[in-house]
Order: structure tokens, then sequence, then C-alpha cells
């Protein structure tokens, strides 16, 4: 993720992303009530806690989230699957890129 902020910072003035575990990385400097924020490209799960913290003010977290279009995530992993059945699809896939996608 950190690579493609470089790309994305052509573009866009305020980078940020979630990874799949929780993790938080803030591209870029932003700014937050007149102060700068500056990047912070590492994981971290406190920052989004906070800044909620901080724009519910007095009315509470609700009136936030529900003002929120609706979104939903999805992460998972595969359990229970052979390394080696792992490492021959890694395999096909690097002698044969096309036929592993069209498989996919």
């Amino acid at each position: 993720m950190i690579a493609e902020f470089a790309s994305l910072a052509k573009t866009y003035a305020s980078i940020a992303g979630f990874e799949a575990n929780g993790g938080y990385l803030l591209g870029s400097d932003v700014q937050v009530n007149g102060k700068t924020l500056k990047a912070l490209p590492t994981r971290d799960a406190v920052l989004p806690a906070l800044m909620l913290l901080a724009a519910a003010g007095k009315d509470g977290i609700s009136p936030l989230v529900n003002a929120l279009p609706q979104r939903v995530t999805d992460s998972g992993r595969i359990q229970n699957f052979a390394t080696e059945k792992s490492l021959q699809i890694l395999d096909d896939g690097h002698a044969n890129p096309e036929l592993l996608l069209a498989k996919l």
C-alpha cells in the first residue's frame, strides 16, 4: 500500500488506506481543525478511533455513524488448504498467468 501512495499523490491531495487487519495508514499530511496531522504511513489502529472521538464531540458517535453511507467490507482466508496445493497454484500461475486468470 505504501508504494501506491506515491502514485496516488500525483492525483489526490489527501491519501489514506485501511488494511484488512484493521491497520490504518495516513499517506499524506491532512488538516484537522486548522492543525496539520502529519502523514503516518505505518499501521495504526488507534488513529481512526481518536479521530472519531474528536469529531463526535458533545453529540456522540451515533449521529456521525448514521450520517455515513452504508458500506460493506469483507476479508477472509481459506483455512486448512495444503501448502503443496498453494505452491502448485503459484507455480502454475507463474508459468502461465493467463490460464490461471481464466480459472479464477
